[in-house]
Order: structure tokens, then sequence, then C-alpha cells
């Protein structure tokens, strides 16, 4: 890969993507709302109730709520859950009840409004829990599932570091040959996702191990001094910081997917040891970036003489 490939951000999928589950959910709950406006006298809680008209409403209720508030959360996404949109709908009627009494006509628009919302979600329960589970896979029974999730989520910050694009594919064995004869186990962030996607990791150790080897493959073919290396130690810290921050969740689920069986914290504690390490050096890493520009800047000037490239691992060939 030519060295200016390298300062590019990563190549865009060209591949279709599946109904976003978040949009599929909000069409559901837009259905639901244009049906309760549908309910005669509804109209009363279309909008915020007009403190200006009814001055001591909100001394009264303290959590108010409108079906045009209910719109804008369901537009914004922020509906996960039918729990969180039935509450929302159940919160009109209490306030109804608090400030119009149970017998009072508003109110009873309001229990027919959470009657219909209720009865939808039941008619669509299984489409509901299906998405559910697609926004956030964790509430899914099979603890696999989340546990990939998660690990999902790290390797997508990995890859979403600024520069990190040679490490998201294979080095291509036309351009770089001697890359194979040198790198006997080989590996990128897209062999990691796959992997991720398969199940195939069901212990914490496993995923480090793999993120591990992208930056001891660099360092055996590149060598330290290098800005491929350099990143490649970006992609492994990020990775050792996501799982200590995802770790009592990764554990636990880590736990229930081997049932009976004592995990070994060696790796991980190796792990934080590094990174904690990492943290201690940046005086003499700052000192190897510094020769880093200055090796840049002497090659600037002889590809500007010599007719080179260089490729995604920093190896240059005619």
């Amino acid at each position: 890969m030519p060295e200016e490939d390298y300062l590019h951000g990563p190549t865009k999928s060209t591949q279709r993507a599946r109904a976003d589950p978040k949009v599929t959910m909000s069409t559901m709950l837009t259905d639901i709302v244009n049906e309760l406006k549908m309910i005669p006298g509804s109209d009363a809680f279309l909008h915020p109730v007009n403190s200006k008209r009814v001055t001591d409403y909100y001394n009264i209720v303290k959590n108010p709520i409108s079906l045009q508030e209910i719109k804008n959360k369901i537009t914004k996404q922020e509906y996960a859950l039918r729990k969180d949109f039935l509450d929302d709908v159940k919160l009109m009627f209490d306030n109804s009840r608090i400030y119009n009494g149970d017998n009072n006509m508003i109110t009873v628009t309001a229990q027919q409004m959470l009657q219909l919302a209720g009865k939808r979600m039941i008619e669509r329960e299984d489409k509901f829990i299906a998405l559910e589970k697609q926004i956030n896979p964790l509430l899914d029974t099979n603890d696999v599932i989340g546990f990939s999730y998660l690990l999902g989520e790290i390797v997508q910050k990995c890859k979403n570091i600024p520069k990190s694009a040679p490490f998201h594919v294979r080095v291509d064995p036309k351009k770089v040959p001697a890359y194979y004869l040198r790198i006997q186990d080989p590996i990128d962030l897209s062999i990691i996702e796959a992997r991720v996607k398969n199940h195939e990791y069901t212990r914490i150790g496993e995923f480090l191990r793999d993120v591990r080897r992208i930056l001891d493959n660099s360092l055996a073919f590149n060598g330290e001094i290098s800005v491929y290396t350099s990143k490649a130690r970006e992609i492994w810290q990020m990775a050792v910081a996501q799982i200590h921050e995802k770790r009592p969740m990764l554990e636990e689920l880590e736990r229930n997917i081997n049932p009976g069986v004592i995990i070994e914290d060696d790796f991980k504690f190796e792990a934080e040891m590094d990174a904690f390490k990492t943290e201690h050096i940046d005086e003499t890493m700052d000192s190897i970036k510094m020769e880093e520009e200055q090796s840049t800047d002497e090659v600037d000037e002889m590809m500007e003489d010599v007719d080179v490239d260089m490729d995604a691992n920093g190896l240059f060939y005619s």
C-alpha cells in the first residue's frame, strides 16, 4: 500500500446494510401514536399544557408529558424498550388522574389511549422483542450474543482510531510477499471482527491475544520505531482500555458461557499491566516519534529522487 493510502481513512463498505432496528422501532411506535391521536378527545394530550391558561397545572403535576413530547422522543430514537414508551403513555394517564380526577372525561380518554397502546404492544410483542434484542443484544438470553456484542463494540473503537486503516484488512501478499515469509501467524481487525460476528470468542483472553498479535506482528516486521507499530500499539491500548471499562459485564457473561470452568486471569492481568506501563513511557515514545518524523522527512527526500513506494507495513518496494 502506498504511504498516501495509509493517511486515508478506512474504506467504506459497498454492501447494503440491513434495516436499522432503531428506525424500525421508531416507525412502529409512530404508528401507535398516530392511532392514539385518532381517539376522540385525545387533542387534550397533543401538546404540553399551556401554563398561561392553566396556571396551577405545573404546581400540581410534577412530571408533565404530552403526545408531542413522546413523538419527539420517538424521532430522536430514545425508546429502545417498549416498556419505556408505555411508561410515558401511562404517565399521561396518571397525570390526568392527579389533576382532573378519575371520573373526568379527559382521564377516561387517557385510559383509552393507554389501553390501545398496550393492546398494540401485545399484538406485535414478538416483533418488539426481536427489535429490542437487536438494539441491545445484552437483552438476549444467549450470553454469547451479548459477549460478542461487547467485543464488537471494542473492535469498532479500534477501527475508529485515525489512520488505523492498514490494520483493518490483511496484508496483500502480491504487494508484500516478504511479509508472509516473516510473519507466520498474520492477523488483522477484519479477521477479529469476523470471529466476533461468528461468536468464536467465549473468553476475554482469547480476544485480547488476537488483538495483541496485531502489535506483535508489526513489531516483528516493522520494528519498534515505525509509524505502523505506533498505530498498532494504539489499537492494543484501546482494546485493553475498553476491556477494563466493560470488564464487570464481560466477566459475568464469560462465567455464564463457561459454567464450572475456572477462567485463568493471567492474560488479562498481563494486558492491564502492559497498559499501565505504556502510560509511564510517554517521554520515551515522544522521543521515538521525533525520530520517526525525522526518518519520514528523510524518506520523503529520497522519494523525490527515487521511484519507490511504501506498502501498508512499511516495506519499500520498486
